[in-house]
């Protein structure tokens, strides 16, 4: 089964592996479920938009029922205000009132074209270049971890590697195991 939502509360996370508990408020239904699995990201935190893969319901005699995920993925929100909430809650730098100017500026799709085009900032009225370099860091910072982590997962390595990859390599993973898949 597969569901995309909203996490809630994270009851448990290890950053080592990936191993995520969290209360997770589905977007088509509204309702609350209990999702365990490996989480694709270093960054697991109450307000993320994930999607679980793989899926299956089981019940635990000690916690009740849960969606066991074969793969936790993160995903961007779509919806302005999800947009802004995203914003405001991850980004350096960002606050609820400079969130709603930059997706009103940018429209629906802000975050890739902060991701792209950082300098798009500018066209923000109040938005200077101290507040520029500390949301572009923090933009790209969360893309680099994204990108790295579904690029290492989809060559076969499981969530424990991939992230020791990437707390060696950082930003740089992606070309340092393109350029050396062995070292």
């Amino acid at each position: 089964e597969s569901l995309r939502g909203r996490i809630k509360r994270l009851v448990f996370h290890e950053p080592a592996n990936g191993y995520t508990v969290a209360n997770v408020q589905e977007r088509r239904s509204g309702k609350t479920v209990t999702v365990v699995g490996r989480m694709m990201s270093r960054w697991a935190r109450a307000g993320e938009h994930i999607e679980v893969r793989r899926g299956e319901w089981v019940l635990s005699r000690d916690y009740g029922s849960q969606l066991k995920a074969g793969e936790i993925s993160v995903i961007m929100p779509h919806a302005s205000s999800e947009i802004e909430r995203y914003l405001s809650t991850f980004v350096r730098g960002v606050g609820p009132a400079r969130a709603k100017k930059i997706v009103a500026q940018l429209g629906p799709s802000a975050l890739e074209e902060l991701e792209a085009h950082p300098e798009r900032i500018f066209e923000v009225k109040g938005v200077g270049r101290s507040q520029l370099l500390k949301i572009q860091q923090s933009v790209l910072e969360h893309a680099a971890s994204r990108e790295a982590l579904e690029f290492l997962t989809s060559h076969g390595l499981g969530h424990g590697m991939a992230m020791s990859i990437f707390q060696k390599y950082g930003e740089a993973t992606v070309s340092a195991v393109s350029a050396n898949p062995y070292e």
